[in-house]
């Protein structure tokens, strides 16, 4: 279970799923204005939203 003192963030925006680790925490910098490192969770969907 997730504690409710996480923030959850969900990026609605498609991204490529074969983007390294750092090119995802990239996206939540540039896109979602979030540290990766804030221990938030952070969601992404691929470009047909199925995954």
């Amino acid at each position: 279970m997730i504690p409710t003192s996480v923030r959850i963030f969900v990026c609605t925006e498609p991204q490529d799923m074969r983007r390294s680790f750092d090119g995802l925490a990239l996206a939540a910098r540039e896109v979602l204005g979030v540290d990766p490192q804030s221990g938030a969770l952070l969601c992404f969907v691929n470009k047909r939203n199925n995954r």
